[in-house]
Formats: C-alpha cells, sequence, structure tokens
C-alpha cells in the first residue's frame, strides 16, 4: 500500500473517530446544538398550570398577561382566552437549533440586548424566569433569545416572535356572542320597520315569519346561524369617533336572542360600516363596541327577501 494510501486511511479514521466520540467532546467546548429547548433556555418550565404572569417589554412599552379566578388579562382588559392558549402552545414547541454565541459583547447584533430586544418575564409560584429574545434568524420563524444572565445566545425556531409583537387588540377577548345553540329557542332580526323572526318548533324544526308569512327554514341555513350565534368574534374595536358615529345612527339592524321560556339571551345592535367590509356591534348593556368582518355576519343578519322566497 503506498503512502499515499496510508494517509487517506489514517484521515478517514479520524474523521470517523471525532464523529464517534463528538456527544463527550462537543458539549464541554459549547459546538452542540441541545436536542430541545430545555438547555439552558428551560422553557418548558413555563407551563400554563405555573404560569401566573407574563410582563412583554420593548422600547418603553409593556403588555402585561395576568391570570385570574375569571381568566386571563391583558393590561387590564379581559384576554382572549384562545391567544393565550395559542402562546402556550407556541412555547411547548419551540426548538433550540444552534448555539450562536458565547460572548455577550456580540449578543447586541442580534438585538438580543434590553435595549434592543423583547424582554421577556414569566412568573409563577413565586419565582420568575427572564428571557431576552432577538431578531428574527436566517430561517422562517425562527429568533435568536437567550436567558437573563446567560452568556449564551440561541438560535430557536418557533413563532414565539410573532406571538410577542402582537399588540393589546390582539390580546383581548373579542367575543361579540357566545349563546349555546341548544339554548335557542327564538331570534329576531329587525332591520328598520322589517322583523324577521326565526322560531323552533315543537318538533326541533326552524321556521321563518315574516310580513304575515310563514316558511320552513332549510336547516343547513339554521345550522350556520346557530354555529355563528355560538361564537361570533370581533376583529377590533372601535376608536372614540367612530363610537360617536355609532350613537348617531339611525339605520340599525338589530339581532335578539331568546330562550326557551322567552328570556332575552342577546341582544346586539348593528350599523353598516365605512366600505361596506365591516360592521359595527355594540351588545346590549356591554362595555365596548366592535368591528365585525361583514363576512362573519352573512349567515347571522339574515335578509328577508332570501330566506322569505318561494
Amino acid at each position: 500500500m503506498s503512502s499515499k494510501s496510508m494517509i487517506i486511511l489514517l484521515g478517514l479514521f479520524i474523521i470517523l473517530l471525532a464523529a464517534a466520540s463528538a456527544p463527550w467532546w462537543s458539549g464541554p467546548l459549547g459546538l452542540r446544538a441541545p436536542r430541545s429547548v430545555e438547555a439552558d433556555l428551560g422553557f418548558s418550565a413555563v407551563t400554563p398550570e405555573w404560569t401566573e404572569e407574563i410582563t412583554i417589554r420593548k422600547g418603553g412599552q409593556q403588555k402585561r398577561l395576568v391570570k385570574g379566578r375569571e381568566g386571563w388579562s391583558i393590561n387590564g382588559f379581559k384576554a382572549s382566552g384562545k391567544e393565550v392558549e395559542d402562546l402556550f402552545e407556541v412555547i411547548g414547541g419551540l426548538r433550540v437549533e444552534s448555539l450562536v454565541s458565547r460572548n455577550p459583547a456580540n449578543h447586541g447584533g442580534f438585538d438580543a440586548t434590553e435595549e434592543k430586544g423583547y424582554v421577556v418575564t414569566f412568573s409563577g409560584g413565586g419565582a420568575s424566569r427572564t428571557y431576552l429574545i432577538g431578531r428574527r434568524g436566517p430561517g422562517p420563524g425562527s429568533f435568536y433569545a437567550k436567558k437573563e444572565g446567560s452568556e449564551r445566545l440561541y438560535l430557536v425556531s418557533g413563532r414565539l416572535l410573532e406571538k410577542l409583537s402582537q399588540d393589546v387588540t390582539a390580546w383581548r377577548d373579542r367575543v361579540v356572542l357566545a349563546v349555546p345553540p341548544d339554548s335557542v329557542r327564538r331570534i329576531e332580526i329587525a332591520s328598520g320597520p322589517e322583523l324577521l323572526t326565526i322560531t323552533r318548533t315543537e318538533e326541533g324544526k326552524w321556521q321563518a315569519e315574516a310580513s304575515g308569512r310563514t316558511v320552513r327554514l332549510e336547516e343547513q341555513t339554521a345550522g350556520r346561524l346557530l354555529s355563528a350565534l355560538a361564537s361570533l368574534e370581533a376583529s377590533g374595536f372601535l376608536q372614540e369617533e367612530e363610537v360617536k358615529e355609532f350613537s348617531k345612527a339611525g339605520d340599525r339592524t338589530v339581532l335578539r336572542v331568546f330562550g326557551a321560556g322567552g328570556e332575552r339571551l342577546a341582544e346586539v345592535s348593528f350599523v353598516k360600516g365605512k366600505g361596506g367590509t365591516h360592521w359595527w356591534a355594540h351588545p346590549e348593556g356591554g362595555e365596548f363596541f366592535y368591528r365585525v368582518p361583514s363576512y362573519r355576519l352573512a349567515d347571522v343578519l339574515l335578509k328577508k327577501e332570501e330566506v322569505m322566497k318561494d
């Protein structure tokens, strides 16, 4: 065997030996990426059961989520249960991709500092965990992160940066209506002088009545209506000037929902928003005024001419 072949074989042997022994030497040298986010960062300890408060700070702005007896709040407003649940799902799915730097002097270049990034604190059980979340990483859905006080900066994959960047409105509860389908017996849709009444019969069928006429309501139409009433969510809230316009508006559509005993389960007033892409909505006795996309009301604000046609 030639000396050249010997050198090649020796090189291959060294490479294989290095690969086989990597688990023992790469960790101490800081070259191996942790298999889960647990290493150093410890996001796995942040669970819905443990967490009592979450503070998100950046550039002088702060969002504060607090767990209470009736659920979560965001800066004093009722928070969306869906958004909070999604946050914990995102945290549970985070994965460390690689160790980026062990030199804190370099972390500013990745925006992983209190001055440039998000400072996120999770508190629970008398303890807290604070993280510095930097800018987006090179891949989709990735970002740079470190635990406060740590010299290690990691590249992490997951949608956490997306969740942290949401404004307060996106975190707030935006449910306009939430009426259990089984509790509904009668629905009234009043638009000006016209009234459309949807009623559940003793046989469990649905019928529509308007202008002295009664017709059977298609089961699919009734099903979509009840489904929409069970969870009607707005896209946002009206500004102060829009609330004033709402209060002055005369052309309104009023939705009333009644139970089996004739009790009123819900009442919401709607005003067509500018441009026709949204409706403005205000639940009777409610504190807030909502903006609801028109497509979400297509199955709710039924038109008499369509329902009553032969």
